[in-house]
């Protein structure tokens, strides 16, 4: 089975408000969250993204060969950042994209094999930094974290951690069996252009490992 810790309700996004850090959800029955997650086309660059998965290993993946969304819209989240339909269309045309090219098809929710969702957050962190080490603040709403650093000269930023999660859910159970997890640095100042390649090149490096235990499928 999925690792607690990684389920739609896990502690990672304990505390989130709108606003600071932001949530698109896939609409999942239940409240369980459907998602893909990560710069919203605000990506900084391919180097820094690190991607993780998690999937419940008793299931056999190969026999996954059609796919739909689990909603048609999903719900606001309350951030303008990514409330509009500009961030809606750029996700969801670059899961689409995505699994298309690595074999999968789109059909109707009565013919998946499985369906996919995604989900958005926006971390506001602080980082000091020293010449013996670093601190580094964050914050999911009104809640905080750091660690201490020690030296001598100080300097500190603000920067923004964007997270995007792809579920993949069971059709009948609507039960999570796979999720891939990115994280990167965001920058607000990319272009439409640079935007859409910035999400596909997230959306590909997550669907790298999906199938698991198998390559990208022709």
């Amino acid at each position: 089975m999925l690792d607690p810790k990684m389920s739609p309700k896990g502690p990672s996004m304990q505390g989130m408000k709108p606003g600071r850090a932001a949530l698109i959800f896939g609409g999942m029955p239940g409240g369980l969250l459907v998602g893909l997650v990560l710069s919203l086309g605000l990506l900084s660059g391919c180097s820094g993204i690190t991607v993780y998965t998690d999937y419940d290993p008793s299931l056999d993946f190969t026999r996954y060969e059609t796919y739909a969304w689990l909603t048609e819209e999903e719900p606001e989240s309350g951030d303008y950042r990514i409330d509009n339909d500009l961030i809606r269309k750029r996700v969801r045309r670059a899961v689409d994209t995505q699994l298309q090219v690595a074999g999968f098809r789109l059909v109707s929710v009565e013919e998946a094999s499985f369906l996919v969702g995604y989900r958005v957050a926006l971390q506001d962190r602080t980082q000091i930094s020293s010449s013996g080490g670093s601190v580094t603040y964050g914050s999911w709403g009104r809640g905080r974290y750091g660690g201490v650093g020690y030296g001598g000269g100080v300097d500190s930023y603000d920067y923004t951690q964007g997270v995007l999660i792809l579920d993949v859910m069971d059709p009948q159970s609507k039960e999570l069996v796979w999720r891939g997890t990115a994280e990167q640095r965001v920058d607000e100042k990319k272009s439409p252009q640079e935007a859409d390649a910035r999400i596909n090149l997230a959306y590909a490096k997550i669907l790298e490992r999906f199938p698991p235990g198998k390559s990208k499928k022709k």
